[in-house]
């Protein structure tokens, strides 16, 4: 069965007379080998249901069709739909190349970032969102970790190391007593469209993960800068942690029972989980609570 698909367009002039000298055929074959050149260099997955593995792969591409660059080798702009890159969103696109093999262009992607990073350190391309630099010191040390491209990580530590500096500075500006279990040592600022400045965990999270990989990745080529993020880093964790035991965790009761059978059960996960069981009490509601407090962070 043949079936011919006509579809009306109301292009320039000039552009008519140089459709109507394309060999349809010739082009069509020109289309598919780039577009299958360009998923020969990628991964190669086989999923049981090949829907959702053409769907990956042309997931793959259309992201490579919204990121923006020079080629071959200038900074790249991970776009987010009809918006520009920014560190949060961007991220996973990123990621996404770097487990697809493609990480020439995750490469490109970050030095977007990189070019454009502030004085202070900060990376900020939409107005007013704080949530970036975090974002991107995590992304950049999940880049390493796809690579282990030690030249790479040598040629950008020092943009790196400001940013961390940055997100340390900013984070010290908030440990005021005041703040003792409602933000103490967390970064405040606008994570999203609401213009809301708050001590958000999704800004604190990006920031800790980015410290805590950093100071990971940095083992491998200066020890001492890497020991020194990972004191941050896990101060930094301690604090997000005794904000959030306090923010959603009420006051609390021992929990006891007088069943035996129940007892000796909730004893055994005690031990099996590593944690406390407590008993939460709010209004007429008695919660179960298993609490792992060493695992949160």
């Amino acid at each position: 069965i043949q079936i011919d698909c006509f579809i009306p367009h109301t292009g320039k002039t000039d552009d008519k007379s140089r459709l109507t000298d394309l060999d349809f055929d010739l082009s069509l074959d020109r289309c598919r080998q780039y577009w299958t050149t360009k998923l020969n260099g990628a991964a190669t997955i086989s999923l049981p249901e090949q829907r959702i593995t053409d769907m990956m792969y042309a997931g793959l591409l259309q992201l490579d069709i919204t990121t923006f660059g020079r080629e071959p080798d200038d900074p790249c702009q991970a776009a987010v739909g009809k918006y520009g890159a920014i560190g949060s969103e961007s991220s996973p696109i990123i990621q996404f190349f770097d487990s697809m093999g493609w990480h020439d262009l995750s490469e490109r992607c970050l030095d977007y970032f990189l070019e454009k990073q502030r004085d202070s350190g900060q990376m900020l391309n939409f107005h007013g969102y704080t949530i970036e630099t975090g974002a991107v010191v995590w992304n950049i040390a999940e880049h390493f970790r796809y690579t282990g491209d030690t030249e790479w990580l040598t040629r950008i530590k020092g943009k790196l190391l400001h940013a961390c500096d940055y997100l340390i500075r900013w984070r010290r500006e908030n440990m005021s007593d005041d703040l003792r279990g409602r933000g103490f040592g967390m970064l405040d600022g606008k994570v999203a469209d609401d213009r809301d400045n708050f001590y958000f965990f999704k800004n604190s999270g990006f920031a800790y993960q980015g410290l805590k990989n950093t100071a990971e990745i940095l083992e491998n080529i200066d020890p001492e800068k890497a020991d020194y993020l990972f004191h941050e880093a896990t101060a930094f964790g301690r604090d997000i942690r005794e904000t959030f035991l306090k923010t959603f965790f009420p006051p609390y009761e021992k929990l006891t029972f007088t069943n035996s059978r129940l007892s000796k059960n909730l004893s055994r996960l005690s031990k099996v989980f590593d944690s406390t069981i407590f008993l939460l009490s709010y209004k007429s509601l008695n919660i179960i609570l298993v609490a792992s407090y060493p695992n949160l962070i």
